[in-house]
């Protein structure tokens, strides 16, 4: 028989793996984290159209490099979800960003282009979110390549 907390994470996989599906996010840069709070991402296909188009347009393969430097920050999102739900303890949902870089690598712009939030708090995590977004430095992009990003984010209890 397995114990409880087991189930319990088992099932937030579960629940984790079926919303990145629906948001058309990549299951392959999931994550699972055991705590109260977990934050799961996936990055989205990078493109080269506005913000709101990428998500839309695209199927969700990610690029490596982007998807890479995302995860590694990942603790910092969290922080802004556990934040969020020490005022709100309910809060759970998810959101997709989508990123615009110069060649530089610097972020020109950062932008909630998806989200769907249970309970208060949701407009807390965004601002969080979207402010330690704009200040990352990605490693330089070629100009050839893709400067529109996109990841998203599931917060699960």
């Amino acid at each position: 028989m397995r114990r409880p907390e087991t189930v319990a994470r088992l099932a937030r996989a579960a629940r984790a793996v079926l919303a990145l599906a629906s948001l058309g996010g990549c299951a392959r840069g999931a994550r699972l984290s055991p705590d109260a709070g977990s934050a799961h991402y996936a990055a989205a296909s990078p493109s080269r159209a506005a913000p709101s188009e990428a998500v839309a347009a695209r199927s969700s393969h990610g690029s490596p490099k982007f998807g890479d430097f995302v995860r590694a920050r990942e603790p910092q999102l969290q922080f802004c979800y556990a934040e969020a739900r020490k005022k709100h303890p309910e809060l759970t949902g998810s959101a997709t960003v989508a990123v615009t870089l110069v060649d530089a690598g610097g972020v020109a712009s950062a932008t909630v282009v998806r989200r769907s939030w249970a309970g208060k708090g949701g407009n807390d995590v965004e601002r969080c979110v979207l402010a330690k977004v704009q200040a990352w430095q990605f490693p330089p992009v070629d100009p050839q390549d893709p400067h529109v990003h996109s990841f998203a984010m599931i917060f699960s209890k």
